[in-house]
Order: C-alpha cells, then sequence, then structure tokens
C-alpha cells in the first residue's frame, strides 16, 4: 500500500462528508479512510468503549483499558484472535 499522507500535525489526512469522490477515491488507494465530525462525542466514547469490548473479546478479557502494562503484555500485534472477525473488502457510496 501506498504511504498513508499526514497532515501538518502528524495526523492522516481526514475529509469532510460532502468529498465523497475523495473520500472513495482515497480509500481505494489507501484502504482506510478518516472522516471528520461524523460521530457525536457520545458516539466517540460509545465506539472507545466498543474497542475496548472487542480486544477483550478477542484477545485477552484480562486486558485493562486503565492499565496500559496489560496492553503489550496481553495484546501482541503478532498474537492471533481468539475469534474470526469478518473481512471488510468493498465500500459502497450511498446517497
Amino acid at each position: 500500500p501506498a504511504p498513508l499522507p499526514i497532515d501538518d500535525d502528524a495526523f492522516i489526512i481526514s475529509f469532510n462528508m460532502e468529498q465523497q469522490d475523495e473520500i472513495l477515491k482515497f480509500f481505494e488507494k489507501h484502504g482506510v479512510v478518516v472522516i471528520a465530525n461524523v460521530l457525536t462525542e457520545s458516539e466517540c466514547e460509545r465506539s472507545v468503549d466498543e474497542v475496548w469490548k472487542f480486544l477483550q473479546e478477542m484477545y485477552d478479557p484480562n486486558i485493562d483499558r486503565s492499565k496500559p502494562e496489560t496492553w503489550r503484555k496481553n495484546l501482541c500485534h503478532c498474537q492471533k484472535p481468539r475469534k474470526t472477525v469478518p473481512k471488510i473488502n468493498k465500500i459502497e457510496r450511498t446517497h
């Protein structure tokens, strides 16, 4: 994959919802895209909670978000998940 372009703050370049063509091109080239201001603060917090739940269910129930010392030990990038996750192969545009 091509290197991800970053902004002046060293974050991946993000798009707004009106940039549909740019979003699709970026996703097709890089396999990931950041769309700004899509979720409310509450939705973001809920999403973070879901990520932690996912990590605990897929890798190790002892991973504790409040204890960083459990992260590296219990979640190695080389560790295989305990469950299979479906792969997303396609993005579809909806209007």
